[in-house]
């Protein structure tokens, strides 16, 4: 069985079913280090990039004028959802008894870190380039 996220509707990720090298040790189900971290991060940034599309700008000058009050809805559930993500991460690098795995670990985070930045990145230059090219 995969780790199962929620966010409302439950989303699992497994890793890919496809043919294996048969391992002396007994696989471990749900393996999330197993999933190619481009895989991941797309994922990831797809869940939440559509989380924060629905934050309305009011809902940020709200927040910052006093940090709660009615009218942050979307606000709140991605960050609520961005602090189990971050806390997801959290709980899979400090279940790793081993100290050489866990630092495995956190160079796979890492990379799925920089994986979704990218995403992130192209994502705003695809814009400057789309509002650009209307501007003319």
């Amino acid at each position: 069985m995969g780790q199962t996220f929620s966010s409302g509707n439950p989303i699992t990720i497994s890793p890919s079913i496809g043919p294996r090298k048969k391992k002396n040790s007994k696989p471990q189900k749900g393996d999330v280090l197993k999933i190619e971290n481009a895989d991941l991060a797309e994922q990831l940034t797809m869940i939440l990039s559509e989380m924060y599309r629905k934050i309305l700008p009011q809902e940020c000058i709200t927040y910052a004028r006093s940090h709660n009050g009615p009218g942050m809805t979307n606000l709140r559930e991605y960050c609520a959802v961005h602090d189990r993500v971050v806390s997801w991460v959290q709980k899979n690098i400090l279940d790793i008894g081993v100290i050489k795995k866990r630092a495995e670990a956190i160079d796979y985070w890492i990379k799925v870190a920089d994986v979704s930045l990218y995403f992130v990145l192209g994502q705003c230059l695809i814009l400057t380039v789309i509002f650009r090219d209307a501007a003319c």
